[in-house]
């Protein structure tokens, strides 16, 4: 719950900060609604990558809510802000994965990895992270144990992106430095979810 809250919340600044690739010709692709829930999958020899679409959880719209309804009480229905936060009412949501192939020891010759899904396109996401003692997550997060990011998007997609479409082929550029030979490409298609 407190994982939702906290997702939902650096959603709604990053909509406001901009930080969302918001496009104001952006819409939502017809097949790609109907198909939802769906991932886009590829691997490699090292890597599995998982990116799950589906509709955003009653948790995630709760918690949303809640934000809603704290401005409404401090701006009122009629400010912009309310209206603004209305419309970016999360109604999909994108979770990205990646799964090391090999033996997990590997992962301690990698100094840090950078992920970067569809690079140079309105789609591009990516996560970054270093090597550190003091952080935790960073095995984890290449055992597909934790996402790497998630996404929310609005019904409005010119607010914040369209979700991908399920007709696109994605590239993910995966770079490890100290551990360059699991550094690579690998292609993502569409997949149904069961």
């Amino acid at each position: 719950m407190k994982k939702t809250a906290v997702i939902s919340s650096i959603a709604i600044l990053c909509m406001f900060t901009g930080c969302l690739k918001g496009n104001s010709n952006a819409v939502h692709d017809t097949a790609s609604m109907k198909a939802i829930p769906y991932v886009l999958q590829g691997e490699n020899k090292y890597w599995k990558a998982t990116y799950q679409i589906d509709n955003s959880s009653q948790e995630e719209k709760e918690s949303f809510q809640n934000i809603l309804n704290k401005i409404r009480d401090e701006k009122g229905e009629d400010s912009n802000v309310y209206r603004d936060t209305l419309k970016a009412m999360p109604t999909y949501t994108a979770t990205f994965y990646l799964t090391y192939k090999g033996d997990i020891k590997d992962l301690k010759k990698m100094e840090s990895y950078q992920i970067t899904f569809a690079p140079k396109t309105e789609w591009e996401k990516g996560a970054k992270m270093k090597q550190d003692n003091r952080l935790e997550g960073f095995t984890e997060s290449l055992q597909g144990e934790l996402p790497l990011w998630q996404s929310s998007y609005a019904n409005d997609a010119s607010l914040t992106g369209a979700i991908p479409p399920i007709q696109e082929s994605f590239t993910l550029k995966i770079n490890t430095p100290g551990f360059q030979e699991a550094s690579g490409s690998i292609s993502m298609d569409f997949h149904q979810s069961q």
